[in-house]
């Protein structure tokens, strides 16, 4: 048993250098000034950043940073908490003065509202309900209220919450249901928009994120998990260092997410709802970092301030720590193949790294337009169907790979030509058995006639080799109903020579040769 724990401490202390290793982080240049207290990151280029007096945003993916908002001319207090309904509205709150500034543009330009009730806002947030209504909340310190709007902050309800009285922080998943949680340890739920609440005793979280009415992640002393609603949490910070948290919380789902901690480089990682932490290299002095965003599995921000509190902005651009796929390799149709079916099977290497595909097929190499455009393919192969593809085009078709470290980069491209004529019945008789005929004429210049016979329906594939035994045409690959058929095979861009043809079902095989004389 001791050498199983020894074994598994090993393993679990190489896993964490390993994906130190992996993941870095880089310090932006930007205009903020003192700490950098909250980021919130639209997309891997949209991003916005809160100081005490500042708003700044990049749309370059940090490259370059400008000044959005300055409350600085206020001057009677700071901004202490923001929230995004959409891309283009924000809310920010001032803290000690109330109220809060509100954009409808992307921060292009503010407006000051004086805010529902007394100065110390400690949380606040809006979303957008099913019937389009911008929805409000916010809460408020040294008191136990609560105030709600459905007017996008034009107008506000203020309610109480029974048994609180120092609220510290606010998390709605819906306009109906959310959670409050306040001073000393007091937790608080509500199913219809605050009009009345449940008290959960026990303890509650400082900063909550709640991932589903059940599943939420919080911090306290330590970082704690809920699976019930709140109801219970369970301590998830075993094996972190030290047990002040600071802001900084962020979950991509309920397995993966970070914490900071208010002590030099205390960023860590989890990749298992919080059984185990890896705590990230920052290769910084002192950083105190505030709050984290991601706006994907790998491009993340978290910020703060150093110890000399200037501010301090960290992105990354590798936040799985996993390597993305290489680029696949591709295998059938063969490339510059021509006489393919109509619906042919695009077949590709199958990587270990990847968990989906991309495939695309065009009828121009640059794919500026596509006939088959299809991601999260699980297997390396697409079949293609009827109908989309027409007799004698020449198609091209690619395919990239993804995991959560990223995408690859595209397969080279290939392409292949559909057949001059399509598979064509004879009559409706129905043959008894299976047969492929000697083609007509043979030894042929260019083209030659190839029947055979089907006696129940069966997926059919009719190959045409050289005398090496490539194959250089895929006349047929298709489900076909009983009967007879006949094709025609066109070698003009054939050389001279013997060639082989085989048809093959789920239960017959027959081959038979053919002569190209030019």
């Amino acid at each position: 048993m001791k050498v199983f724990i020894f074994l598994l401490t090993l393993l679990s202390f190489f896993l964490s250098v390993n994906l130190k290793s992996q993941i870095t982080w880089v310090s932006q240049s930007s205009p903020a000034v003192g700490d950098v207290h909250k980021v919130y990151a639209v997309n891997s280029n949209l991003v916005y950043a809160m100081t005490d007096f500042q708003i700044i945003k990049t749309t370059n993916g940090g490259t370059n940073w400008f000044v959005t908002h300055n409350h600085v001319a206020h001057g009677d207090s700071a901004f202490s908490h923001w929230s995004w309904p959409t891309t283009e509205m924000c809310y920010a709150s001032i803290w000690w003065r109330g109220g809060y500034f509100k954009s409808t543009n992307s921060g292009g330009s503010w407006v000051y509202f004086p805010g529902p009730s007394g100065p110390r806002v400690t949380g606040m947030q809006f979303m957008i309900n099913q019937n389009q209504d911008t929805v409000g909340f916010m809460t408020y310190r040294y008191s136990n209220g609560f105030s709600v709007s459905t007017t996008g902050g034009r107008t506000w309800n203020t309610f109480g919450v029974p048994g609180q009285t120092d609220i510290e922080s606010i998390y709605f998943i819906n306009d109906q249901t959310g959670w409050v949680s306040g001073y000393p340890g007091i937790f608080s739920k509500t199913t219809n928009r605050g009009f009345t609440w449940t008290t959960i005793s026990g303890g509650g979280p400082w900063k909550m994120i709640m991932l589903s009415e059940n599943i939420g992640y919080g911090y306290s002393s330590d970082v704690i998990k809920t699976t019930n609603g709140g109801f219970n949490w369970i301590q998830v910070s075993s094996g972190l260092p030290g047990s002040y948290f600071g802001t900084g919380l962020f979950f991509h789902d309920v397995n993966s997410g970070w914490v900071s901690r208010f002590v030099d480089n205390g960023l860590f990682k989890t990749t298992n709802s919080g059984v185990t932490w890896v705590q990230q290299n920052l290769d910084l002095q002192s950083p105190w970092i505030s709050d984290i965003s991601f706006s994907g599995n790998n491009t993340g921000w978290c910020v703060g301030h150093f110890n000399d509190n200037s501010a301090m902005i960290l992105k990354t651009s590798n936040g799985s720590g996993v390597t993305p796929p290489v680029a696949p390799t591709l295998i059938s149709p063969p490339n510059s193949s021509t006489g393919q079916s109509l619906t042919p099977l695009l077949d590709w290497d199958s990587l270990s790294s990847a968990t989906s595909y991309r495939v695309q097929l065009s009828l121009e190499n640059t794919f500026s337009s596509t006939i088959i455009d299809s991601s999260n393919i699980s297997i390396a192969q697409y079949q293609v169907a009827p109908g989309l593809l027409q007799n004698n085009n020449l198609y091209y078709w690619r395919v990239n790979a993804t995991n959560v470290g990223g995408t690859s980069p595209y397969s080279s491209i290939w392409n292949f030509r559909t057949g001059l004529v399509g598979i064509n019945p004879i009559n409706s008789e129905i043959p008894e058995t299976y047969k492929l005929y000697s083609n007509f004429p043979n030894p042929f210049n260019p083209s030659t006639l190839i029947k055979f016979d089907i006696p129940k329906q069966s997926f059919t594939k009719l190959v045409v080799y050289d005398l090496l035994g490539r194959e250089v045409a895929v006349l047929l690959n298709e489900q076909l109903n009983a009967g007879r058929y006949e094709t025609t095979f066109d070698a003009s861009q054939f050389s001279s020579g013997m060639y082989f043809y085989k048809l093959e079902t789920e239960s017959f095989i027959d081959v038979k040769k053919m002569v190209l004389i030019k």
